[in-house]
């Protein structure tokens, strides 16, 4: 009589090899995927970055444009420029590195830029007199390495020079 042997049924299963092969294909996805999340992260802060710096300074640019179109004079005063109207006063006091904007009896907006430049004028000449009237405003500033120029011009009528004794 012959013996029977009763064969096992052979298990489907990987091999220690192939576990380790699937491992490190695995970690050189997820190394490459951080290094790609993580440069993504970068570039995203940068643009926030300068998306804000973009956003402060439009919002300078429009407040001084409404400020001194709206502004019966521009005037200096202790270092400040001043938009005066029939409501009050504006000032805009320039410091080293912020410029802030003080409207009547509000809390004072502060706006971070380094000033590079600061030109007040009156007729084309530098205008630097306690009080004197400023019709042009030049304004170089920088942020975040990102340059700006905010240029405004005031056209005064005859009836608010006259009372001042300029004549054309």
């Amino acid at each position: 009589m012959r013996k029977q042997t009763i064969k096992a049924p052979k298990l489907k299963a990987f091999t220690i090899i192939e576990v380790i092969v699937a491992l490190l294909l695995m970690a050189i996805v997820m190394g490459i995927a951080y290094t790609v999340l993580s440069l993504v992260d970068k570039q995203s802060a940068s643009l926030s970055s300068n998306f804000g710096t973009q956003q402060d300074y439009r919002l300078l640019q429009e407040a001084l444009l409404q400020d001194a179109n709206r502004a019966k004079t521009l005037y200096l005063k202790e270092g400040a420029l001043c938009c005066a109207n029939d409501t009050g006063t504006i000032s805009y006091l320039f410091l080293d590195s912020a410029i802030v904007r003080q409207a009547f009896d509000l809390p004072a907006d502060t706006f971070h830029f380094r000033i590079d430049s600061l030109y007040l004028g009156f007729e084309n000449f530098p205008q630097d007199r306690e009080n004197g009237l400023v019709d042009e405003v030049s304004l170089y500033i920088w942020k975040n390495r990102q340059s700006f120029i905010i240029h405004q011009e005031k056209i005064y009528d005859a009836q608010t020079l006259w009372p001042l004794g300029l004549r054309f």
